[in-house]
This record gives structure tokens, sequence and C-alpha cells, in this order.
């Protein structure tokens, strides 16, 4: 069953489609943030931002994206699809909206943080170019970092992307600071992933928060280092550390 804001997010979904069509845009290389935005009315600034990770000010049908000086391209773009969301989606009914760090990175609540990335997400990585390189029998970071690279998003958000639509039981998980900060999974996962609590010291990614150098292949770990399930005994698991963010992206699969 649907939750109230799943149609929320496939109506952004639906918005982000509705404007690459209209621009008949078919390829990664074509989806120019900087175009669409000129053909809209919208102005895109680099500045210098207080306690902010971007703004958008609206004023009659035109806009101002305001974001950080020198941020990753793959960064900076994901801010610019963001603040596109709010604009497309008609969320600003003030004058002026200011998005934090987190809310870039807010994926499972039901606002406007996360319509706008659900649309960031679908003007980035069209779910008709990225369905094949999700479509895998053996689940690893290889195809995830190949969506990252071809489409020029973080890590983060094509991992994301890519375990929503991948036909076997898989889920990304961030940890910061030895604990679970969120989770998404596809369809098909089904062990609930507690979010808040400490990392099991018998996960890979434990290893990096207390000084060890992490495993770079996959490997079968207890399940219970991620979460309580009485029928599942191992998980794969398959992390990368940040040390820029001091956190680490895993990625888990349940074999078949």
């Amino acid at each position: 069953m649907l939750r109230p804001f799943d149609l929320q997010l496939r109506t952004a979904e639906r918005a982000a489609v509705s404007l690459l069509d209209s621009y008949g845009i078919i390829h990664p290389e074509q989806i120019r943030l900087e175009d669409i935005a000129y053909a809209n009315k919208v102005r895109i600034i680099e500045a210098r931002l207080s306690m902010a990770a971007a703004s958008i000010v609206v004023v009659g049908d035109a806009a101002t994206i305001r974001i950080p000086q020198g941020q990753l391209a793959s960064r900076r773009r994901f801010s610019i699809a963001h603040e596109f969301g709010h604009f497309f989606l008609k969320h600003i009914h003030s004058f002026r909206k200011i998005c934090s760090a987190e809310d870039l990175q807010t994926w499972y609540e039901g606002n406007l943080e996360t319509e706008a990335n659900f649309f960031a997400s679908e003007l980035l990585m069209p779910k008709t170019m990225i369905l094949k390189t999700c479509d895998v029998k053996t689940v690893d970071f290889h195809p995830i970092i190949a969506l990252a690279k071809t489409f020029c998003v973080s890590l983060t958000a094509a991992a994301i992307k890519f375990v929503r639509f991948c036909p076997e039981a898989c889920a990304v998980v961030l940890c910061r600071d030895k604990k679970i900060c969120w989770s998404y999974h596809s369809e098909t996962w089904f062990p609930y992933i507690k979010h808040g609590v400490p990392l099991g010291k018998q996960s890979l990614a434990y290893d990096f928060f207390v000084g060890k150098t992490m495993h770079e292949d996959p490997e079968e770990v207890p399940a219970s280092a991620w979460f309580d399930h009485d029928d599942i005994d191992e998980v794969v698991e398959h992390s990368i550390a940040s040390k820029e963010f001091s956190s680490v992206l895993s990625l888990l699969w349940l074999k078949p």
C-alpha cells in the first residue's frame, strides 16, 4: 500500500520527466542545467552562503538560485536540480527558500525537501536512462560508480537511484560516528534497518571508525551487524568510506 507522500514523490518525478521531454532530452550529456535555467528565467549564481547549502528567490515567474562557490561538479548539479524542484513544483509560497545540507539528503520523509530531491534525482538520472545499469544479478558498487560518472552525480545519489530500481533485494546505508544515520532500500528488500542505532562491530563499515583498513571488495558479514531478523544469517556488504565527511556508505545485498 502506498503511503500518502509516495504519490507526491511520483508527481515530483513526473514533473521532472515532463521537463526533460519538453526539450527532447534523451542522452545524459543533453541534461544541461544552465540551458534549462536560461529557458525558464532562472539565474544561477555562485556566491558565499552562510549556514546554507543552496537558496532560491522567486519573483513572479522568474527566480535566482544561489549555490556555494567551489563545489564539486556533482554536488553543484544536485544543488541546482534540488532548487529546480522547488521552483517547478511551486513550493515557494513566500519570497525566498533556504536549504541546508540536511535538506539535500532527505530521502525518506514526506516533506517538500524529499519531493525536491526526487525531482532532482529524476532530472539528473532519468529512469529510462538508468534501468539497464540497475538490472544486475550481483550487487556491488561498480554499477553505482558508473552511474555517478555518467550522470555527474554523487555516489550517494547514484546509490539511492540504483537500489530503487534494482530487482535484487538490496539497501544503501549511510553511517557516521559509528551509528546508522539513514537507509534506502529496493522494493524487494524486507529486513527493517533501524536508524540512529550503533553500527555492528562485525560490519566492514565499523573498521573505518576504529582506524582499521576496510575491505575493498564485497564480503559476507553476519546479518546481525546491520539488522535483527531470525531467518537471515548473512548479508553481503560492500562499503566505501569518505574521509572528507567522516562517513561510510554501505551497500547491502541479500543473496538469493
